[in-house]
C-alpha cells in the first residue's frame, strides 16, 4: 500500500484516480469517462459504498476528519486543489449518477 499526495493530510486509507488530461475547459473523452465510471463502480461495490452518498473520512494515521462525497474531487477536501478542473468539476454529479446507474443504486 502506498500513500499518495492527492489531498495532503487526508491520503491514508483513501484512493485517488487520475485522468491524465487538462479538464479545465473540456470533458474527458467518452472512453475515459466510461472507464472512470467502471473503475468507480467496481471500487464502490467492493467497499460497500453508495456512489451518491457522503462519507465521514477519518485518517487512520493522523485522525484528521473530513465529510466528503464518496466520489469526490480534490476541491471537496479541506486542502483543496483545482482538480478535476473548472469544466469537469460540475459534472461530478453526472459521474456519480452514472456510477450508481451501472451499479443499480438509486438515490
Amino acid at each position: 500500500m502506498v500513500n499518495a499526495a492527492h489531498v495532503a493530510g487526508y491520503n491514508a486509507g483513501n484512493v485517488a484516480i487520475a485522468l491524465l488530461d487538462d479538464l479545465t475547459d473540456r470533458d474527458p473523452t467518452p472512453a475515459a469517462h466510461d472507464m472512470l465510471v467502471l473503475v468507480l463502480a467496481v471500487l464502490t461495490l467492493w467497499h460497500g459504498l453508495d456512489p451518491l452518498a457522503r462519507v465521514r473520512y477519518v485518517n487512520p494515521v493522523s485522525a484528521a476528519v473530513a465529510d466528503v462525497p464518496v466520489v469526490a474531487g480534490h476541491r471537496d477536501w479541506p486542502v483543496a486543489t483545482q482538480c478535476p478542473g473548472n469544466h469537469f468539476y460540475p459534472r461530478l454529479d453526472r459521474l456519480r449518477a452514472d456510477v450508481a446507474a451501472l451499479r443499480g443504486v438509486s438515490g
